[in-house]
């Protein structure tokens, strides 16, 4: 799910991803796969996410197929 975000600790940043699954194995398996740090995988009882911003967010955008999500957002 990609959606506008603010959060002063990333002034620079307007979007985030949220790439969540309820298996949490499976989920730091993907974040390995991917290049990303399991560890800062958000552990929330009903849905574990990890919040994709920046140069990640749109190079794994582009990988997955969800190029609507990059123009909706304007994600360059």
């Amino acid at each position: 799910m990609t959606h506008y975000w603010r959060d002063d600790r990333f002034p620079h940043m307007r979007t985030v991803t949220k790439v969540g699954c309820s298996d949490l194995a499976r989920l730091a398996a993907w974040c390995t796969e991917n290049g990303l740090n399991p560890g800062y995988i958000h552990r929330r009882d009903e849905y574990p996410h990890f919040d994709l911003l920046g140069s990640k967010q749109k190079e794994i955008l582009r990988r997955e197929g969800l190029t609507s999500h990059l123009e909706r957002f304007r994600i360059e």
